[in-house]
């Protein structure tokens, strides 16, 4: 079931973004991505890169931006450091104050990527980090945006996804949340038969405090309530509609710097073909 919500745009605040670059593909694409997020917005951009030995470091990733930004890629901060990548890059983050991360996750890592990107790092770094991350990949242009919500938390991750689509004009947003499949047949309660609860009015109760989540927001939006689990809903209605980005959230649940990531937010940012946003409920981005 779907409704369409029209309200005023939601007004974009100021971004401070750290991309992580591992200075091969998925770095590089990371870094275009946030640069041109600044170039929108006027947003301020650090770059981090991890590595093992970091002599000449930070001339290579001086090099990379020169290769993106020409002279202007001067006046852009470069950290460099030795360690652990996710421990890095969050530690990155936090002094800097950074209200996004934005890093690549390769399709198929070798090499570098392999020891930089292997799987479980870009999990540690939306655990670590404490504020948003955008994992990037290969966008399809479609102009959708698919943003997951829950029944007890919706407003924060839907005034960020406002912020996240006045950065996307044109394009489509499709809200969307799961609830558990339900019968119709007759359970017991103490020797008592009672009627479950019917999908309808599931529905029914589901929708509307949703809907107005969505007109809190200011955003534009088509909103949907299907049963079944969340995280694989949102990955199968992601390739369904080749959707440019998915935005969900996760529950902070140990401090800023150890932030515990959800299930549904760390499946989505695994399986899902698009580019995915994860978003800190309950922290100020």
């Amino acid at each position: 079931m779907a409704a369409a919500v029209d309200v005023r745009p939601h007004a974009v605040g100021p971004e401070r973004i750290l991309v992580a670059t591992d200075l091969e593909v998925a770095g590089d694409a990371a870094v275009r991505v946030a640069l041109a997020r600044a170039q929108k917005t006027g947003a301020q951009v650090a770059v981090c890169h991890v590595c093992e030995d970091c002599a000449g470091g930070e001339q290579k990733v001086r090099e990379q931006l020169r290769g993106l930004l020409g002279s202007d890629a001067d006046h852009v901060e470069v950290m460099v450091h030795e360690g652990a990548p996710a421990d890095q890059i969050g530690q990155c983050a936090q002094a800097w104050h950074a209200n996004l991360v934005v890093i690549g996750r390769p399709e198929h890592p070798t090499g570098i990527l392999r020891r930089l990107f292997r799987p479980g790092v870009v999990d540690q770094v939306l655990r670590h980090t404490p504020c948003r991350v955008l994992v990037t990949r290969r966008e399809p242009a479609s102009g959708r945006v698919i943003v997951g919500v829950d029944a007890d938390q919706p407003l924060p991750i839907l005034e960020a996804a406002a912020d996240e689509v006045a950065q996307r004009p044109g394009g489509s947003v499709i809200v969307a949340h799961w609830i558990p499949p339900v019968g119709s047949a007759m359970t017991t309660l103490s020797d008592a038969a009672v009627p479950l609860v019917s999908w309808e009015d599931l529905v029914a109760s589901a929708l509307p405090p949703i809907e107005a989540a969505v007109r809190a927001a200011g955003l534009h939006a088509e909103v949907r309530v299907m049963a079944g689990d969340p995280g694989r809903g949102l990955c199968e209605l992601a390739g369904e509609l080749a959707a440019d980005l998915v935005i969900v959230g996760t529950h902070g649940r140990s401090g800023l710097a150890r932030i515990a990531l959800g299930s549904v937010a760390e499946r989505v940012a695994n399986d899902a073909p698009s580019s995915v946003m994860v978003v800190r409920l309950g922290d100020t981005p």
